[in-house]
């Protein structure tokens, strides 16, 4: 036997809870049978904006081209499987809640539809219950895509906070590396004149030879050092 969800009062302003500002999609085969569903909400007092979607070409193109806060399936549709029609609305537009309505219905059909995302079924003789199922429904889908937009916006903020501070650590490196590049040019830069100095200076040529070696061999070292830090940047510097 089938066991109905409990419906949850929800505490809402006066005009959402009239259904003034619900938009319904109604997936039902005959305009009759939509037209006694609207009246038994109106006559509670809930008239939201109900559009009917009679077969998949219907459903597919009101799906695709107007904004709905609920749709309202009959299990019973007789040339139009509700769990085809379930399908086409999650594939689509999985956040709008999907809810099941009929006199009579199909526990394995109820059970599958569930399993596929259905969110609650209705009898028809239970306006009052799918007042309250629409609204409850309406306002979980509510909260989910706020709470998915605001995740949103926490990854896109983590995305920019970890950007800038992978620029910062590029930044420090880059000048740890400009400062070790520039002391090595500066010892290179001394022992280049003091070589020069060497040539200049009339002293014994063994002498000079000694010198000249020395401070080239400084040079070589500054140039060794150049070479390793380059090779620790991975050749990009």
């Amino acid at each position: 036997m089938l066991k109905q969800a409990r419906s949850t009062h929800l505490h809402l302003n006066s005009n959402f809870a009239s259904g003034n500002e619900i938009r319904a999609l109604l997936v039902e085969d005959t305009e009759t049978a939509g037209r006694e569903l609207i009246d038994k909400l109106k006559a509670k007092g809930f008239a939201p904006a109900f559009e009917r979607a009679g077969n998949e070409g219907q459903l597919l193109e009101a799906l695709k081209t107007k904004e709905w806060d609920i749709i309202i399936c009959n299990q019973s549709l007789p040339t139009f499987d509700p769990l085809k029609a379930l399908n086409i609305c999650v594939t689509t537009r999985p956040d709008i809640p999907f809810v099941l309505i009929s006199e009579t219905f199909e526990e394995k059909t109820v059970r599958r539809a569930m399993e596929d995302g259905c969110k609650d079924y209705v009898y028809k003789d239970e306006p009052v219950r799918l007042i309250l199922v629409m609204l409850r429904e309406i306002a979980v889908a509510q909260v989910r895509v706020k709470h998915r937009k605001a995740e949103d916006e926490l990854k896109r903020a983590e995305g920019k906070l970890l950007q800038a501070r992978k620029v910062e650590a590029l930044g420090q490196l880059t000048s740890g590396v400009a400062h070790d590049f520039n002391n090595i040019i500066a010892v290179i830069m001394l022992h280049a004149e003091r070589s020069l100095d060497v040539l200049d200076d009339n002293k014994d040529p063994e002498l000079q030879r000694k010198s000249l070696r020395r401070y080239l061999e400084e040079i070589v070292r500054s140039g060794d050092r150049a070479q390793s830090i380059r090779a620790r940047r991975g050749g990009s510097v």
